[in-house]
């Protein structure tokens, strides 16, 4: 009973945690300066199309309503038939939609953007995972066989150093290294001819 408990409390503060994060992203971004419509038209957009299609997609509207709208449009529920959805830019899960907007870039909806890419990054993610995994334990034993000794130290400090550096400084470092100077990847793409593309995951 105790460890249901502890699982239920876990999984209300992921909610409180998500629903935070959403929060901030969002106001976040609509707080920055500039205009959205202004900058997807371009500057040779006429002031009238401007206005239309800022009101299109109701950012004429208060920040509270637009942020309302953005939750009750973000996961709901939709009683029509399959295919007939509300809105045109979500993705359906059974009774469940899920509606992250349109990209203003692809002109498609963001939900199918990244579930185009969300293998790829998955596979990114696993072989990762994987290769930490082993590094850390063959690190971690020859550490521990020369407990106190030079060896130890060496590890252990290039691995909080590592630890301790943003993940995209290193990201890019090791993408430096690997893909630009040494050339043993592409910089760009899943896959290569040579069957070195799960270096990436390093």
């Amino acid at each position: 009973m105790k460890a249901l408990s502890i699982v239920i409390k876990r999984l209300l503060w992921g909610i409180l945690l998500v629903f935070g994060i959403t929060t901030v992203a969002w106001g976040l971004t609509a707080l920055l300066p500039g205009d959205p419509v202004r900058a997807a038209m371009g500057p040779q957009a006429a002031p009238a199309d401007v206005e239309r299609a800022r009101k299109l997609y109701g950012l004429d509207d208060p920040i509270f309503v637009r942020y309302g709208r953005f939750l009750v449009r973000l996961v709901h529920s939709d009683r029509e038939p399959a295919g007939k959805g509300t809105h045109a830019s979500c993705a359906d899960l059974g009774p469940i939609h899920i509606d992250l907007g349109t990209s203003f870039s692809y002109r498609k909806p963001i939900v199918d953007l990244i579930a185009k890419k969300f293998p790829a990054s998955l596979e990114l993610a696993i072989a990762a995972s994987l290769i930490q995994a082993l590094m850390g334990l063959f690190m971690g034993g020859l550490a521990a066989a020369r407990r106190g000794g030079r060896l130890d130290h060496a590890i252990v400090g290039t691995a909080v150093a590592l630890g301790a550096a943003p993940t995209f400084v290193v990201g890019l470092l090791l993408q430096y290294v690997f893909a630009h100077r040494l050339g043993a990847f592409p910089v760009d793409g899943g896959y290569t001819q040579t069957g070195l593309e799960h270096l990436r995951a390093i």
